[in-house]
């Protein structure tokens, strides 16, 4: 059983906070929810929808604003969340700053703690399409997460979802060797993957041509999880992307901004 709450406060700051507190017994219980203003504010942003549904066995999120554009962010989460990651404290204002200027904010489960495995990269890519098809998404970004780095430069780099327009990594991992040969991680990996899958889906191996689209990534300057020396800064040598130094440790509110996003990709 699963509850999510405190969802939603806008980045305007018009709207009321709305407690959302659904509890649920698997996803199907899962329905879809209105949250907005809920005060009469005529200045606020229309309400969104909250969509959760299963592709193929994997859970998934959709929130819709009450005004899309046509543009939407795929989020792929870190270790110790889900799709539900979107909901969460460190995001909520990212969320809803991009639920403001119209962006849908989609997520899924990604088969869970994967590390970026084949059966994670092929949940996102289904999600991807479903947003474009059901939801008449024409332009798409990427955002990762942590270990979402993985499996969302790997579906980057594939082209896998057709509407991608770019990538935005906040403290992500771009080399799975280094992640496994320190440590800590190792039995997770072990589990989702075995040694030549990690080595096929390792983003250390990407180049600059492999990808067709910005790529721009936030590093902490007090991360000690992902440091920005072993991932953001050799990714970027490798690959031309765009590296963002914010203040703050490992997956803080403060790396995720969602005016660059929409500066660079709006």
């Amino acid at each position: 059983m699963a509850t999510v709450s405190r969802f939603l406060r806008t980045a305007t700051g018009k709207a009321a906070l709305v407690v959302v507190a659904v509890a649920m017994v698997g996803t199907a219980a899962w329905g879809a929810y209105r949250v907005g203003a809920g005060q009469g504010d005529d200045e606020g942003p229309a309400a969104a929808t909250i969509h959760a549904f299963d592709i193929d066995g994997d859970a998934a999120l959709v929130i819709e604003p009450g005004a899309p554009n046509g543009s939407a962010v795929l989020v792929v989460h870190g270790s110790g969340a889900d799709e539900t990651v979107t909901l969460l404290p460190y995001m909520e204002d990212f969320t809803a700053e991009l639920l403001d200027a119209g962006w849908i904010v989609a997520s899924a489960n990604g088969a869970g703690e994967a590390w970026g495995s084949l059966a994670s990269q092929d949940a996102y890519a289904a999600l991807g399409s479903r947003i474009e098809s059901k939801y008449g998404v024409e332009r798409t970004v990427v955002v990762s997460v942590s270990m979402g780095g993985i499996a969302g430069l790997d579906i980057t780099a594939s082209g896998a979802i057709a509407t991608q327009v770019g990538w935005f990594g906040v403290n992500t991992v771009t080399d799975l060797d280094a992640v496994y040969a320190g440590g800590g991680v190792t039995e997770s990996i072990d589990a989702a993957m075995g040694p030549e899958e990690r080595a096929a889906v390792d983003p250390a191996r990407l180049v600059e041509s492999d990808f067709t689209v910005p790529l721009v990534v936030f590093t902490g300057d007090q991360d000690r999880v992902v440091r920005g020396s072993v991932h953001a800064t050799p990714f970027a040598a490798r690959t031309g992307a765009t590296v963002i130094e914010c203040p703050g440790g490992h997956v803080e509110v403060t790396c995720f901004d969602a005016g660059v996003l929409l500066d660079v990709f709006g």
